[in-house]
């Protein structure tokens, strides 16, 4: 629980001075770089991107505290990108005079001076414990060319001033086949890859650049995270457009792992968190393999990704054409997060390659038995998804060249069908008359 001196807010009320960034209307244009922020003197907008918080008196008394000042900046991009705001620098992390740190919220707002909206806020990025905060926030947001956006510091936390460090990001997004996707820099997350929330919880996935459980990240790479700490998960995160050849074998692989959340300050939720991973073929989506469980992880955010799990799947696309490769997450409700950390799309090693073009599928479409065949490979299981991403029928086999799948019991329709070998998984389309 943090502390808030009211005694200091009251007289610095009482001297507020006019100055060029009082208010929305007078925002000063935020520089690229670094700023010193002066002393939050201006206008606060109330229930704007917070609402009231519990904080601590001089007398040790629980009591609600809210900010009653700010000081205003505005940002307008000429083109499309990210703009990053951080106050978690050298210079913000030592004591001032008074042995008070540096704590500091963010807001940020769209529309006109007179009509608000917040769009993105931050508080305690660098939070370390129920009893260590770091107090400083790093923040990355979407911002659209031409449209100004309003940033206000506000005092609830601290009273001085202290410094800003601004940086903005043009996207790129890659189409090629071989793919890797880092989300560094954070601009290919925001405007390359498609987000989906599905069950409408407001709760989806969400770039981190710092998540800490007991030591300080330096300069970590970005991760793609999700909680399940309000309900069930049911998100979507997938790639840009990728040109594919059809007939050639491609391995999309996946760096993930788990970590368990403080949800106070006596319970850790657990991690329990699961995805499955998805390809899209025009305008459907399938689902391309088995879904997997994240491990559970501590430490700081470099630690999770050096300890991250890899899983590999591979597919064939039957014909050239436009994917997009990504994951669905289904943990239930439980607290814990996953983490996303590389996910890239590359051609297969040519002597797999070589076993999984191999496999015919025939006859196609079919009305009653599916014949799967490979002389360079052994077959060990066969399962069909329909175009919703449920398994519908699942068949085991011992290591067969040829097989049979009678679909004789499905609806017509397109299905995806997941060969499982010896030399990998493949997914090919099959056609229900």
């Amino acid at each position: 629980m943090k502390r808030k001196l009211l005694s200091g807010a009251l007289l610095l009320g009482s001297i507020i001075a006019a100055n060029a960034q009082s208010s929305c209307v007078d925002a000063i244009a935020l520089q690229l770089g670094t700023t010193t922020v002066g002393a939050p003197s201006g206008e606060y907008t109330p229930n704007g991107c917070f609402a009231p918080e519990q904080g601590v008196d001089a007398n040790g008394n629980t009591v609600t505290v809210d900010a009653d000042a700010a000081e205003w900046y505005s940002y307008t991009p000429a083109v499309n990108g990210v703009l990053r705001i951080n106050t978690n620098l050298p210079q913000n992390q030592v004591p001032d005079a008074d042995g008070n740190r540096v704590d500091t919220r963010i807001s940020v707002y769209r529309g006109t001076c007179d009509a608000l909206t917040c769009w993105y806020s931050g508080d305690d990025v660098y939070y370390i414990s129920s009893t260590n905060y770091n107090g400083l926030t790093d923040i990355q947001f979407p911002v659209a060319a031409g449209t100004t956006y309003y940033i206000a510091f506000d005092n609830i936390w601290y009273l001085e001033g202290f410094d800003v460090n601004a940086e903005f990001y043009e996207p790129s997004c890659a189409t090629t086949t071989d793919y890797t996707e880092t989300w560094s820099p954070s601009t290919s997350y925001w405007f390359c890859w498609g987000r989906q929330d599905q069950n409408n919880d407001q709760n989806g996935f969400n770039l981190i650049s710092s998540y800490n459980l007991g030591g300080a990240d330096v300069n970590p790479e970005p991760a793609v995270a999700i909680y399940s700490n309000a309900e069930a998960l049911d998100d979507y995160l997938y790639s840009p457009d990728l040109t594919l050849t059809g007939g050639v074998s491609y391995t999309f692989s996946v760096a993930y792992n788990g970590a368990n959340v403080r949800t106070s300050s006596t319970t850790v939720s657990n991690a329990n968190e699961s995805f499955e991973p998805v390809i899209i073929i025009g305008n459907t989506l399938y689902t391309l393999g088995d879904a997997v469980t994240g491990i559970q992880q501590t430490g700081t955010l470099a630690t999770l990704k050096n300890n991250a799990t890899v899983v590999d799947y591979e597919f064939t696309p039957d014909v050239d054409g436009v994917y997009s490769l990504g994951v669905h997450a289904t943990s239930d409700l439980g607290g814990g997060a996953i983490f996303f950390f590389d996910m890239s799309v590359k051609e297969t090693a040519s002597s797999s390659q070589n076993a999984q073009s191999a496999f015919s599928v025939y006859p196609n479409p079919a009305n009653t038995v599916v014949n799967v065949a490979n002389a360079k490979a052994q077959i060990n299981a066969v399962s069909l998804v329909d175009i919703n991403g449920r398994t519908v029928k699942s068949v085991q086999f011992d290591g067969v060249s040829s097989a049979q799948v009678n679909i004789a019991d499905l609806a017509n329709g397109v299905y995806m069908m997941n060969i499982k070998s010896d030399k990998g998984t493949v997914t090919k389309k099959v056609v229900k008359n």
